[in-house]
């Protein structure tokens, strides 16, 4: 059974993952647009790295630009701050 940190991470990767299909985006053009390495978004999607605020904000505002629901983008940037937030016990909460 995976930690429960482990679960956040992967559940911020499959969303991620999800919402970028279906906005018709590839790895390679969303890192491209929000300034990261593929192999680094390849990491974070994967659950093997953990994405920094930036990154977060950066990617929910190319998917809400792209079309994305906006429920998805939220459930997104909501994952992002719990899985931030669960392995940097100093990290502030980002709110709205």
């Amino acid at each position: 059974m995976a930690a429960p940190a482990q679960n956040v991470e992967k559940n911020f990767g499959t969303l991620l993952r999800r919402s970028r299909a279906a906005a018709g985006l590839n790895l390679g053009g969303v890192a491209r647009r929000v300034g990261f390495s593929r192999a680094w978004l390849s990491y974070v999607e994967r659950g093997r790295r953990v994405p920094s605020w930036a990154l977060v904000e950066a990617l929910t505002d190319l998917l809400g630009g792209a079309g994305v629901p906006k429920e998805e983008v939220m459930k997104i940037q909501d994952a992002g701050n719990r899985l931030i937030s669960a392995n940097d016990f100093f990290a502030p909460r980002k709110t709205n």
